[in-house]
């Protein structure tokens, strides 16, 4: 019989749903940013899109490898 570790599952799950959350942080605060701002501030506006991007990939990834999502 094959046994689940539930508390490892929860866990994994609730790190999935915290970068969830940080996610739409960032999102709004980009929004922001975009609103307010022109010239330099943009460019750091891309940059911070694009980390958030990648970040978001490699979270996706690790989860795809837990079996969280298909």
């Amino acid at each position: 019989m094959i046994e689940i570790n539930h508390s490892t599952f929860e866990e994994d799950l609730s790190e999935a749903r915290a970068r969830e959350r940080a996610k739409r942080a960032a999102l709004i605060d980009l929004r922001d940013a975009m609103a307010d701002e022109a010239g330099p501030a943009r460019r750091r506006a891309r940059d911070i899109v694009g980390g958030a991007v990648r970040r978001c990939a490699e979270g996706t990834r690790a989860d795809k490898r837990r079996g969280l999502v298909r």
